[in-house]
Protein backbone atom coordinates (compact mmCIF):
# COMPACT_ATOMS: atom_id res chain seq x y z
CA UNK A 1 0.00 0.00 0.00
CA UNK A 2 1.62 3.19 -0.73
CA UNK A 3 1.84 6.04 2.08
CA UNK A 4 0.69 9.61 1.99
CA UNK A 5 2.85 11.93 -0.80
CA UNK A 6 4.00 13.85 2.08
CA UNK A 7 5.61 11.25 2.78
CA UNK A 8 7.94 10.92 0.10
CA UNK A 9 10.17 12.69 -1.65
CA UNK A 10 7.96 13.14 -5.18
CA UNK A 11 5.14 12.18 -7.28
CA UNK A 12 6.69 9.51 -10.39
CA UNK A 13 3.88 8.41 -12.83
CA UNK A 14 5.37 4.95 -13.61
CA UNK A 15 5.94 1.68 -12.97
CA UNK A 16 7.03 1.87 -9.41
CA UNK A 17 6.41 -2.02 -8.47
CA UNK A 18 9.13 -3.96 -6.37
CA UNK A 19 10.19 -6.49 -8.82
CA UNK A 20 11.46 -3.45 -11.22
CA UNK A 21 13.81 -1.74 -7.94
CA UNK A 22 14.98 -5.40 -7.83
CA UNK A 23 15.62 -6.18 -11.57
CA UNK A 24 17.10 -2.26 -11.68
CA UNK A 25 19.45 -3.24 -8.57
CA UNK A 26 20.19 -6.24 -9.88
CA UNK A 27 21.52 -4.78 -13.75
CA UNK A 28 23.80 -2.25 -11.83
CA UNK A 29 24.75 -4.26 -8.97
CA UNK A 30 26.00 -6.96 -11.69
CA UNK A 31 28.06 -4.19 -13.53
CA UNK A 32 29.16 -2.40 -10.51
CA UNK A 33 30.78 -6.14 -9.51
CA UNK A 34 31.79 -6.88 -13.16
CA UNK A 35 34.10 -4.17 -13.19
CA UNK A 36 35.71 -4.70 -10.04
CA UNK A 37 36.87 -8.27 -11.34
CA UNK A 38 38.28 -6.36 -14.10
CA UNK A 39 40.16 -4.45 -12.63
CA UNK A 40 41.26 -7.50 -10.93
CA UNK A 41 42.40 -9.25 -13.86
CA UNK A 42 43.63 -5.78 -15.23
CA UNK A 43 46.36 -5.32 -12.26
CA UNK A 44 46.54 -1.98 -12.82
CA UNK A 45 49.21 -0.68 -10.11
CA UNK A 46 49.06 2.97 -11.11
CA UNK A 47 46.86 5.37 -8.92
CA UNK A 48 45.97 7.45 -11.90
CA UNK A 49 45.01 4.67 -13.99
CA UNK A 50 43.14 3.28 -11.44
CA UNK A 51 40.90 6.45 -10.93
CA UNK A 52 40.69 6.83 -14.79
CA UNK A 53 39.18 3.31 -15.31
CA UNK A 54 36.52 3.68 -12.07
CA UNK A 55 35.58 7.29 -13.56
CA UNK A 56 34.77 5.33 -16.87
CA UNK A 57 33.23 2.13 -15.52
CA UNK A 58 31.37 3.85 -12.59
CA UNK A 59 29.99 6.87 -15.72
CA UNK A 60 28.26 3.00 -17.81
CA UNK A 61 27.13 1.96 -14.33
CA UNK A 62 25.22 5.75 -14.29
CA UNK A 63 24.25 4.81 -18.17
CA UNK A 64 22.94 1.40 -17.44
CA UNK A 65 20.94 2.52 -14.42
CA UNK A 66 19.40 5.62 -16.03
CA UNK A 67 18.41 3.19 -19.02
CA UNK A 68 16.87 0.83 -16.73
CA UNK A 69 14.98 3.40 -14.96
CA UNK A 70 13.75 4.30 -17.97
CA UNK A 71 12.91 1.35 -20.03
CA UNK A 72 11.53 -0.77 -16.21
CA UNK A 73 9.84 2.30 -14.60
CA UNK A 74 8.62 4.12 -17.55
CA UNK A 75 10.07 7.07 -15.73
CA UNK A 76 12.43 10.25 -16.95
CA UNK A 77 15.32 8.84 -14.81
CA UNK A 78 16.64 12.52 -14.27
CA UNK A 79 13.56 13.21 -12.10
CA UNK A 80 15.70 11.66 -9.19
CA UNK A 81 18.06 13.80 -9.48
CA UNK A 82 16.10 17.34 -9.76
CA UNK A 83 13.18 15.21 -7.71
CA UNK A 84 10.88 17.35 -9.61
CA UNK A 85 12.55 20.40 -9.26
CA UNK A 86 15.05 22.47 -11.27
CA UNK A 87 18.24 21.79 -10.50
CA UNK A 88 20.60 24.45 -8.99
CA UNK A 89 24.30 24.20 -9.74
CA UNK A 90 24.47 27.54 -7.38
CA UNK A 91 22.57 25.42 -4.53
CA UNK A 92 25.47 22.61 -5.38
CA UNK A 93 28.85 25.48 -5.18
CA UNK A 94 27.28 26.68 -2.22
CA UNK A 95 27.31 23.65 0.14
CA UNK A 96 30.31 22.35 -1.31
CA UNK A 97 31.77 25.17 0.01
CA UNK A 98 29.85 25.06 3.50
CA UNK A 99 30.71 21.37 3.63
CA UNK A 100 34.59 22.05 3.50
CA UNK A 101 34.11 24.76 5.77
CA UNK A 102 32.48 22.44 8.56
CA UNK A 103 35.29 19.49 7.78
CA UNK A 104 38.58 22.39 7.91
CA UNK A 105 36.88 23.95 11.41
CA UNK A 106 36.27 19.98 12.69
CA UNK A 107 40.15 19.59 11.18
CA UNK A 108 41.39 22.77 13.42
CA UNK A 109 39.85 21.52 16.25
CA UNK A 110 40.74 17.63 16.59
CA UNK A 111 44.35 18.43 15.40
CA UNK A 112 44.51 21.88 18.03
CA UNK A 113 43.37 19.51 20.86
CA UNK A 114 45.65 16.42 20.27
CA UNK A 115 48.58 18.89 18.94
CA UNK A 116 49.00 17.15 16.20
CA UNK A 117 51.75 18.10 13.90
CA UNK A 118 51.27 17.85 9.95
CA UNK A 119 52.48 19.13 6.84
CA UNK A 120 52.34 19.56 3.27
CA UNK A 121 53.14 16.86 1.19
CA UNK A 122 55.53 18.48 -1.49
CA UNK A 123 55.89 15.31 -3.79
CA UNK A 124 51.66 15.95 -4.42
CA UNK A 125 51.50 16.71 -8.72
CA UNK A 126 48.07 18.30 -10.10
CA UNK A 127 47.23 14.84 -12.30
CA UNK A 128 46.79 13.10 -9.19
CA UNK A 129 44.39 16.14 -8.21
CA UNK A 130 42.58 16.35 -10.97
CA UNK A 131 41.68 12.72 -11.28
CA UNK A 132 40.96 12.80 -7.59
CA UNK A 133 38.01 15.83 -8.02
CA UNK A 134 36.93 13.92 -11.24
CA UNK A 135 36.47 10.71 -9.28
CA UNK A 136 34.83 11.76 -6.59
CA UNK A 137 32.68 13.95 -9.15
CA UNK A 138 31.29 10.83 -10.61
CA UNK A 139 30.90 8.85 -7.56
CA UNK A 140 29.23 10.89 -5.27
CA UNK A 141 26.60 11.44 -8.28
CA UNK A 142 26.55 7.76 -8.88
CA UNK A 143 26.02 7.12 -5.29
CA UNK A 144 23.28 10.22 -4.48
CA UNK A 145 21.10 9.23 -7.93
CA UNK A 146 20.80 5.78 -6.89
CA UNK A 147 20.45 5.60 -3.20
CA UNK A 148 19.67 9.34 -2.37
CA UNK A 149 17.13 9.88 -5.33
CA UNK A 150 16.09 6.48 -6.58
CA UNK A 151 16.06 3.82 -3.57
CA UNK A 152 14.96 6.58 -1.15
CA UNK A 153 11.99 7.58 -3.08
CA UNK A 154 11.26 4.31 -4.12
CA UNK A 155 10.97 3.16 -0.54
CA UNK A 156 9.48 5.53 0.89
CA UNK A 157 6.57 5.04 -1.39
CA UNK A 158 5.95 1.48 0.51
CA UNK A 159 7.78 2.91 3.92
CA UNK A 160 7.31 5.24 6.87
CA UNK A 161 9.81 8.23 5.97
CA UNK A 162 12.01 7.12 9.06
CA UNK A 163 12.17 3.57 8.07
CA UNK A 164 12.82 4.27 4.52
CA UNK A 165 16.25 6.66 5.88
CA UNK A 166 17.45 3.71 7.84
CA UNK A 167 17.33 0.92 4.95
CA UNK A 168 18.71 3.28 2.69
CA UNK A 169 21.17 4.25 5.18
CA UNK A 170 21.65 0.45 6.01
CA UNK A 171 22.29 -1.05 1.96
CA UNK A 172 24.54 2.54 1.53
CA UNK A 173 27.05 1.04 4.76
CA UNK A 174 26.46 -2.38 3.17
CA UNK A 175 27.48 -1.14 -0.29
CA UNK A 176 31.11 -0.01 1.38
CA UNK A 177 31.59 -3.38 3.55
CA UNK A 178 34.73 -4.41 1.31
CA UNK A 179 36.26 -1.24 1.50
CA UNK A 180 35.97 -0.34 5.16
CA UNK A 181 36.56 -1.36 8.42
CA UNK A 182 34.53 -1.12 11.55
CA UNK A 183 34.81 2.92 12.62
CA UNK A 184 34.38 3.44 8.92
CA UNK A 185 31.58 1.20 8.48
CA UNK A 186 29.70 2.95 11.34
CA UNK A 187 30.74 6.58 10.12
CA UNK A 188 29.33 5.61 6.62
CA UNK A 189 26.12 4.55 8.29
CA UNK A 190 25.56 7.78 10.15
CA UNK A 191 26.60 9.42 7.41
CA UNK A 192 23.69 7.69 5.51
CA UNK A 193 20.95 8.71 8.08
CA UNK A 194 22.19 12.45 7.81
CA UNK A 195 22.09 12.21 4.08
CA UNK A 196 18.56 10.84 3.92
CA UNK A 197 17.08 13.16 6.55
CA UNK A 198 18.66 16.43 4.63
CA UNK A 199 17.01 14.99 1.52
CA UNK A 200 13.89 14.64 3.00
CA UNK A 201 14.08 17.58 4.81
CA UNK A 202 14.55 19.90 1.84
CA UNK A 203 13.49 17.59 -0.78
CA UNK A 204 16.54 18.25 -2.75
CA UNK A 205 19.15 15.88 -3.72
CA UNK A 206 21.55 19.46 -4.52
CA UNK A 207 22.71 19.29 -0.61
CA UNK A 208 23.58 15.56 -0.06
CA UNK A 209 24.95 15.74 -3.56
CA UNK A 210 27.66 18.99 -2.37
CA UNK A 211 27.86 17.71 1.04
CA UNK A 212 29.03 14.39 0.05
CA UNK A 213 31.61 15.83 -2.28
CA UNK A 214 32.93 18.00 0.26
CA UNK A 215 33.42 15.85 3.07
CA UNK A 216 34.92 12.92 0.22
CA UNK A 217 37.46 15.43 -1.22
CA UNK A 218 38.68 16.90 2.08
CA UNK A 219 39.09 13.36 3.17
CA UNK A 220 40.85 12.47 -0.19
CA UNK A 221 43.29 15.76 0.52
CA UNK A 222 43.77 15.02 4.34
CA UNK A 223 44.84 11.55 3.04
CA UNK A 224 47.42 12.63 0.15
CA UNK A 225 48.42 16.54 0.74
CA UNK A 226 49.11 16.21 3.93
CA UNK A 227 52.18 14.38 5.65
CA UNK A 228 50.89 13.44 9.64
CA UNK A 229 50.02 10.36 11.28
CA UNK A 230 46.33 10.31 11.26
CA UNK A 231 44.84 7.13 12.33
CA UNK A 232 41.37 5.55 12.10
CA UNK A 233 40.31 7.10 15.19
CA UNK A 234 41.39 10.47 14.02
CA UNK A 235 38.83 10.38 11.04
CA UNK A 236 36.56 8.62 13.03
CA UNK A 237 36.03 11.88 15.47
CA UNK A 238 36.81 13.74 12.55
CA UNK A 239 33.55 12.81 10.57
CA UNK A 240 31.83 12.75 13.59
CA UNK A 241 32.13 16.49 14.43
CA UNK A 242 31.22 16.91 10.74
CA UNK A 243 28.42 15.44 11.32
CA UNK A 244 27.40 17.32 14.68
CA UNK A 245 28.20 20.75 12.77
CA UNK A 246 25.66 20.12 9.77
CA UNK A 247 22.94 18.45 11.73
CA UNK A 248 22.62 21.78 13.78
CA UNK A 249 22.63 24.19 10.67
CA UNK A 250 20.53 21.76 9.22
CA UNK A 251 17.65 22.39 12.15
CA UNK A 252 18.28 25.85 12.14
CA UNK A 253 17.71 26.27 8.35
CA UNK A 254 14.63 24.06 9.41
CA UNK A 255 13.56 25.82 11.86
CA UNK A 256 13.75 29.08 10.08
CA UNK A 257 11.78 28.13 6.82
CA UNK A 258 9.32 26.36 9.24
CA UNK A 259 9.09 30.34 10.71
CA UNK A 260 8.70 31.94 7.26
CA UNK A 261 5.98 29.33 6.05
CA UNK A 262 4.18 30.54 9.39
CA UNK A 263 4.73 33.92 8.92
CA UNK A 264 3.66 33.76 5.21
CA UNK A 265 0.55 32.46 6.46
Amino acid sequence: MKLKENEHLFNPTGKNDIKYIILTLTITSALSILSGLLLFFLHLNNKLYIDIFFILTNILTIGVFMLCVNELHKINPFLFITLGKKISFILILKWIIVSIFLFVLAFIILTTLSETKFTINSNITILPLISGILYFIVIVFKEEIIFRGYLLQETSLYAKKIVSIIIIAVLFTLYHIFRSGIYGLIVIFLWGLIYGWITFTFKRLEYVIAIHFGINIMTWATENMLEADFNKIFYFKLNILCLVFLSIITLIIKKRTSLKNKLAL
